[in-house]
């Protein structure tokens, strides 16, 4: 069955249903996109992927907040997560810290000037 009328008259869409999302503005996108998280918006990205090719990636998952986690934090000075730190020949970039959320394309920005 390829035809979409046939489709329809076989499988007509309830009145009252909820299939298609309510209409939104960018805003809520945005909301949206810092709800997902960077995780699940940013690095899944392929120009993400290729700018961060030559970069170690380490995630630190601090979510216990235990001992261990609080002493990690302190030692690189984080007051919550997420946070992106960019190093460079064992030395922290600092101007390149990332708190929260940023779109994909900043990020690219942000990790070409972390390898220069």
């Amino acid at each position: 069955m390829r035809s979409i009328p046939r489709i329809e008259s076989r499988y007509p869409l309830s009145p009252a249903r909820g299939y298609n999302p309510p209409p939104s503005t960018l805003a809520d996108l945005k909301h949206l996109h810092a709800t997902l998280g960077i995780d699940r918006v940013v690095f899944t990205q392929p120009s993400v992927h290729a700018a961060l090719r030559d970069y170690v990636l380490v995630q630190a998952d601090v979510t216990a907040n235990d001992a261990q986690d609080q002493a990690l934090m302190q030692r690189f000075g984080i007051i919550g997560p997420p946070m992106s730190l960019f190093f460079k020949d064992g030395q922290e970039r600092r101007g390149l810290r990332l708190t929260g959320f940023e779109d994909a394309q900043a990020f690219v920005q942000r990790a070409h000037r972390g390898a220069e």
